[in-house]
């Protein structure tokens, strides 16, 4: 499968130390909030986190899979979809049980063209927390060129609240 990739590099500030349990501890550091509501602190998640996956394009992930039919080559499309499953990567093993990120922003330049068969290498840097937002620099490469540049912003979410607001939209 195109999101298949051969391998994934995790870079993290000095103070982090990885836990392979991570998901599954308790969290007990909360702060409360100006609304007086208890919100969860994500002291582990910090600015100079990087993560790093490497694809190879496939037909699927082509311009012409998306509907541009004359052009058999990297798709924008599943270039976002690459540097937003990165970004993901770079703090989920951060994220207490019950926590995810959802993608809010998006703006990156789609460089060069990329053939099929070719390798792609995508590069998130968490650059700044804001409360729960996070913002990251992202790059791509393939095996010629710097073939992307931009942020993506992602806002860290409690699962289950966040499904039963959509949910309750999905009845309206």
């Amino acid at each position: 499968a195109s999101d298949v990739y051969k391998r994934q590099i995790h870079k993290h500030h000095k103070k982090i130390k990885h836990d392979k349990n991570h998901k599954n501890t308790k969290h007990s550091n909360k702060e409360t909030s100006e609304r007086g509501m208890t919100q969860m602190e994500f002291n582990n998640i910090v600015p100079g986190m990087s993560y790093e996956r490497e694809f190879i394009v496939e037909e699927g992930d082509t311009a012409a899979h998306f509907g541009n039919d004359n052009v058999p080559v990297f798709a924008s499309p599943r270039l976002l979809s690459w540097i937003e499953g990165t970004a993901i990567g770079t703090v989920a093993p951060f994220l207490p049980a019950g926590w995810e990120t959802v993608g809010t922003t998006f703006e990156f330049k789609h460089l060069a063209a990329t053939p099929v068969g070719m390798k792609v290498r995508v590069i998130t840097e968490l650059k700044e927390v804001n409360g729960k937002l996070l913002t990251f620099s992202v790059k791509a490469y393939d095996e010629v060129d710097k073939i992307s540049e931009g942020t993506h912003g992602r806002a860290i979410i409690d699962l289950k609240k966040f499904l039963g607001r959509v949910n309750e939209k999905g009845k309206k």
